[in-house]
């Protein structure tokens, strides 16, 4: 691992950017507004074939950019508390994780912030967000009983209280993850954010999300609708850990019955869905029926042929 550091007054904010193969210009454009935003900010790269060129970019910041060079893909979760653990050993207040192909509006950090401070009982605080792909704004849901709330009233404070953000945006203060644990690099990449929201819940906290912050992100690499709702395509290897990572949830007993039965659900849907809409559906079939076997197995960490 290679590490960058300059010597300034920390920030109460620390920014913690996960890559994998980024496209830089992309970056750049987070970077120029995080860099102005009052947080520090880590660079977590998994092993990226462009990890020189990233190195040498994040150097042409004014702002507190560091950078850890992973020598192999850790998986998100993984590189996530490499970032974490740096912000508690050097006593950030909190920590914002970002993904690669997240932008965030210049005053999303900001509306977060002032969001956190008003919620003691916040295990995390994220934007809506704007979804590059489709040019459709995301929903905050809520599962109650076996019903799916996808019209949630906000407070006061324009905030809902929601069963998972993505990971991506999500402010959390350093003394909760302390209290609920880190990020389960178990799971490697898939279900990692909802995983960790619903053990916050189960411990007592609440995740909001927060109608004016806002961002735009890349979900999928396409999408296809169906039935009026538009599903995010990954690759056969990411449906091989959404459906591994959604059965190794279903044994936990901090998850929610209910929305074990929700999600179980949901996930057959979509996983139909992948089959249906691939152009390699042999390889498909076999990459979410091995995730089947290795969930129902217990089978965990990265995929290995």
């Amino acid at each position: 691992m290679a590490l960058l550091l300059d010597n300034h007054m920390p920030n109460n904010t620390l920014a913690i950017i996960v890559t994998y193969h980024p496209q830089l210009e992309q970056l750049r454009s987070q970077l120029n507004i995080l860099s102005k935003s009052n947080v520090d900010i880590i660079i977590v790269d998994n092993a990226s074939d462009n990890n020189y060129a990233l190195k040498k970019m994040a150097v042409e910041f004014d702002a507190h950019i560091e950078i850890i060079l992973c020598d192999r893909n850790l998986g998100i979760a993984a590189a996530q508390n490499i970032g974490i653990n740096h912000a508690i050993i050097n006593r950030y207040k909190n920590v914002l994780l970002m993904d690669q192909d997240s932008l965030p509006a210049n005053n999303m950090v900001s509306s977060l912030q002032k969001i956190l401070d008003k919620y003691p009982d916040a295990a995390a605080v994220g934007p809506q967000f704007l979804d590059v792909n489709n040019n459709v704004r995301s929903r905050f849901i809520q599962i109650r009983g076996l019903i799916v709330d996808k019209k949630l009233q906000p407070d006061i404070n324009g905030c809902v209280i929601v069963d998972h953000l993505i990971s991506s945006g999500s402010l959390i203060p350093v003394d909760t993850l302390r209290k609920i644990g880190l990020m389960d690099d178990t799971l490697f990449i898939d279900y990692v954010d909802v995983e960790w929201a619903l053990r916050a819940k189960s411990k007592g906290f609440n995740s909001y999300g927060v109608y004016n912050a806002h961002m735009t992100h890349s979900l999928g690499d396409e999408r296809v609708t169906f039935l009026s709702n538009s599903i995010a395509i990954h690759s056969p290897l990411r449906h091989y850990y959404q459906a591994r990572n959604a059965l190794l949830l279903y044994r936990r007993n901090y998850i929610p019955f209910n929305w074990k039965v929700v999600d179980a659900f949901k996930l057959m849907a979509k996983m139909s869905i992948y089959i249906i809409a691939s152009r390699h559906k042999s390889l498909e079939l076999k990459m979410i029926f091995r995730g089947v076997v290795h969930g129902i197995r217990g089978i965990h960490g990265r995929f290995n042929q």
